[in-house]
């Protein structure tokens, strides 16, 4: 998470529980530093199983819409 260090602050600043008992629903362009913040949300408390990313067809990366599947994340591209 070093190359996006404000959300690395802001993960550290909040702590690990900040997020529990949270369902996320995202519309996102899903590129290849997207995969971050949604670590950064598991890290907050959120579940990989509570996180629901819609993906903007058009800006998707193959890559990072294939990663976050692959975490459990319900992802619609």
């Amino acid at each position: 998470m070093e190359k996006l260090p404000l959300l690395h602050y802001q993960t550290k600043r909040f702590g690990d529980n900040v997020f529990q008992n949270c369902i996320i629903l995202s519309v996102f362009h899903l590129l290849g530093d997207s995969t971050y913040f949604f670590e950064a949300l598991t890290k907050m408390g959120v579940c990989n199983e509570d996180i629901y990313i819609i993906g903007i067809p058009y800006s998707n990366r193959k890559e990072s819409v294939e990663q976050l599947r692959e975490e459990t994340r319900c992802v619609y591209s």
